[in-house]
Formats: structure tokens, C-alpha cells, sequence
């Protein structure tokens, strides 16, 4: 079973430290760890990838944040500009097959 949860990116790093972010990424991280709480999810995987939090002066995501103080899985996603070029992963449905190929190997866990 994959469950989605649709979120502003401003709050998926730690890059921007307006107040009004930084509470709306403390709600993200609340929301998220309640979620997989109760749906005993076992894995995080995200619309991120390493690069991307080096573009973005960034350590580590919320949801690595999350997944790490929930002791279950973490994995990135979204392709990097190298993966899109060698892939030929240029709109969203290239994209999602993409995500998907990164968590078929999580087809039996919750």
C-alpha cells in the first residue's frame, strides 16, 4: 500500500527559517509521524533527492528527520539532473515511474 501526503517543498528542508515555515514544517513533521504511527507504515520515501538538499544548502529533510526518529526506512526519490538526462525523465509520467522504481523492492512491507 503507498499513501501520499501532498506537501508545500519550502517545508520539506530546513533551508528557510521564516517563522511561519518553520511552524508549518513542525505541522508537517507532527502530521507525518502521527500518520505512520497509525498506519504502521514502515517507510518514508520522498520527492527529494541528495542533490537536491545540496542545492538547497540543506543536511537532512523533515521526513529523514522523521524516519529516523521513528527507526524505520528512508529513501530519496526523485531523480537527479544526471539520472533525468540519462533516463530521459522529462515530465511527470517519466517522474513517477521513476519514484516508483526506487520502492518496488517495498512491494510486501507496509
Amino acid at each position: 500500500m503507498v499513501y501520499l501526503i501532498g506537501v508545500n517543498h519550502i517545508v520539506q528542508h530546513e533551508r528557510s527559517s521564516v517563522k511561519v515555515v518553520r511552524d508549518e514544517r513542525l505541522l508537517f513533521a507532527l502530521h507525518v509521524t502521527s500518520v505512520v504511527r497509525k498506519l504502521k507504515v514502515s517507510l518514508i520515501a520522498e520527492e527529494w533527492s541528495e542533490e537536491a538538499g545540496r542545492l538547497q544548502n540543506s543536511t537532512e529533510s523533515v521526513l529523514q528527520r522523521v524516519a529516523k526518529g521513528l527507526a524505520i526506512g528512508h529513501r530519496f526519490c526523485d531523480p537527479t539532473t544526471q539520472e533525468r538526462t540519462k533516463g530521459n525523465i522529462t515530465d511527470l509520467k517519466s517522474r513517477e515511474q521513476f519514484w516508483l522504481s526506487r520502492i518496488l523492492d517495498c512491494k510486501k512491507t507496509p
